[in-house]
């Protein structure tokens, strides 16, 4: 069950000292929605090579080879 609308603040005010304010002449959204997503894709593939960097790699079974033609 809800019990409304929920208010979302800001992350950052004016007084946050990471805050940079820029006007609309000087912000692309297409810019900053490009840099999130390479940021974002940045991260993941760092997760991923934590993850595959964890592997056990002595439980690996070599695949039988086929015969060369």
């Amino acid at each position: 069950m809800s019990t409304g609308p929920s208010i979302v603040f800001p992350s950052r005010g004016l007084g946050d000292k990471g805050f940079k304010y820029q006007n609309r002449d000087n912000s692309d959204i297409r810019k900053t929605f490009a840099r999130v997503k390479r940021e974002q894709a940045a991260e993941a593939k760092r997760a991923a090579e934590g993850r595959q960097q964890g592997l056990d790699l002595g439980t690996v079974i070599p695949l039988p080879t086929r015969g060369v033609k």
